[in-house]
């Protein structure tokens, strides 16, 4: 989920390169034309005009794009996630729906996925979507805490789908993403005092000089196709 919020940033940096460059060409050559033959100052009205065509129609297609991919993340992906991808009434997210929009259940759930649905639905609130995005960071940060947390000040690396922690195991993998969520909810509900604790604690620990262990081989262990959080 974060890919796609970072892709629609993108592809807005793109929007706001092009009508800049639009502009330029726009102003391209203006204030000099008086010592213009007609001729000239034909071939180079036309050239502009041409110039000026193809930005706007790459503007309009760039446009276009970035609606549908706006429309598919609000009225599809987003829904699809709350819905279904998440554990009701308050077992976190699952680590993944399938390709008819089924959550696959009995999946071991990887302590990332709960912050990284959390970041998210908090940078759709942000944004304007209108969806339940605050219940969905409370879902997903609440069971992160019950089930993750340790004694240490830090997360665990994996739990079953009941919410017993079976892989206790120091990944820096998840303090990243603890740490990426809790900035990231508190800008966008503007209530940062689970944030701010979640900082200061991973921040206080002196086990986050640990070396990161090795990817967990969780994370590739999916055999079927389907929607991983």
């Amino acid at each position: 989920m974060p890919h796609v919020a970072v892709r629609s940033s993108i592809r807005s940096r793109e929007l706001y390169r092009l009508t800049k460059i639009g502009r330029m060409v726009l102003y391209l050559g203006d204030g000099r034309y008086d010592d213009l033959t007609d001729g000239a100052r034909e071939s180079k009205y036309g050239k502009r005009n041409s110039m000026e065509e193809q930005t706007l129609s790459a503007t309009t297609q760039l446009t276009d794009e970035i609606t549908a991919l706006r429309r598919w993340l609000e009225e599809a992906a987003l829904p699809l996630w709350w819905e279904a991808g998440a554990a009701k009434p308050d077992v976190g997210f699952h680590e993944r729906v399938d390709q008819d929009g089924k959550p696959v259940l009995g999946d071991n759930r990887r302590a990332r996925v709960q912050p990284r649905q959390a970041y998210c639905y908090a940078v759709a609130g942000e944004n304007g979507w209108t969806g339940d995005w605050q219940r969905a960071i409370n879902h997903g940060l609440d069971w992160f805490d019950k089930v993750y947390l340790l004694e240490s000040g830090l997360y665990g690396n994996l739990a079953d789908a009941s919410g017993k922690l079976i892989d206790p195991s120091f990944d820096l993998y998840n303090q990243a993403f603890a740490l990426f969520a809790a900035a990231q909810t508190a800008m966008a509900s503007r209530r940062s005092s689970r944030s701010v604790k979640t900082l200061r604690r991973i921040e206080s620990v002196d086990g986050m000089s640990m070396a990161p262990k090795k990817p967990s081989a969780a994370r590739d262990a999916t055999s079927a196709p389907a929607l991983g959080a």
